[in-house]
Parts: structure tokens; sequence; C-alpha cells
């Protein structure tokens, strides 16, 4: 007890509540609190919150053995499947079928967008952006001038 004679306190710490007595004690530091001039200070501009669930998520990915961030921008995963959970379905020994479906496509991307008869809908043309529209236009040679709404008149004329 002896050492804690001389230093500051509020009362005797004899009070189980918080002291009341106002306004804060003041304590001025006699020696120089500059940080020395080779000492460099940097910090992470990025959010601490950021930072602890972008830590987290690449801890969880290791320990499930999965990629990482740069994977999941990819769109891949390890395993073959995309970075939103679905997996590749698994090839089986020749003979055995997979319950799981392949993903082969579907009719409308065998036939790049048109319509079964051939012709494009105006529903699906307006869908088509600028440049598609222009690209489409190109191949069958008509002017790529104009807004969207002429480009998708000419485009209707299209026999694929």
């Amino acid at each position: 007890m002896e050492l804690l004679v001389d230093l500051p306190s509020r009362g005797n710490f004899v009070h189980a509540g918080p002291p009341v007595q106002g306004a804060p004690s003041l304590y001025v530091c006699d020696h120089d609190t500059q940080a020395p001039d080779d000492q460099i200070i940097t910090t992470d501009p990025t959010n601490i919150l950021i930072r602890a669930l972008t830590l987290r998520k690449d801890v969880k990915g290791r320990a499930k053995g999965g990629g990482g961030i740069a994977d999941a921008r990819k769109g891949k995963t390890k395993d073959g499947g995309d970075a939103k959970g679905k997996r590749v379905a698994d090839r089986q020994p020749e003979g055995k079928q997979s319950a799981k479906r392949q993903n082969i496509g579907s009719s409308r991307e065998e036939t790049n967008g048109a319509s079964p008869g051939g012709y494009y809908t105006e529903q699906e043309l307006q869908s088509f952006t600028v440049e598609r529209l222009k690209t489409l236009l190109k191949e069958h040679g008509y002017p790529l001038k104009g807004r969207k709404d002429e480009l998708v008149n000419r485009a209707m004329q299209i026999k694929k």
C-alpha cells in the first residue's frame, strides 16, 4: 500500500458506486509526448467492420477448403461450381447415371435468342442492349444509326 500513497485518487476506494465529485481530474504531463522522428504510423483506410468481415470470410473459406475472395470474384470455386453455391454435376462411371442432371442449356440459347419461328419478337429485341442490336443489324447489312426504337424496328425485319 505504501506504493500507492502519492498517486492521485478519487476517494479511498471504499465506496462501491461511482464517485460523485463532478468534473474529472486533469493531469499534466511533464515530459515530451511527441513521437520520434523515425517512427512511421500508418493506418488502414478500410472500415474496421469491412476488414473484420473480410478476414472472417477468408478464414471460413480456408477452413472449408474453398476459394477465397479472388475465386468468388471469378465466379468459380475449387470444386468446379459457381460462386452462388451451385455445384456442377459429378461425372459418374459408365453405366451409372447421376441423380443430378447436368445443365446443358436451354433451347433459347441454342437458337441464339430467336423465337422458334426464326423471328425475334419485339419484346425480345427491346430487352437487347443497343450494342447487341447494332451487332445483329451489322451482320445483316442494315444501317446502325438511330435510337433504340429505330434499331428495334429494323431488327424486326430480320428473319433468322
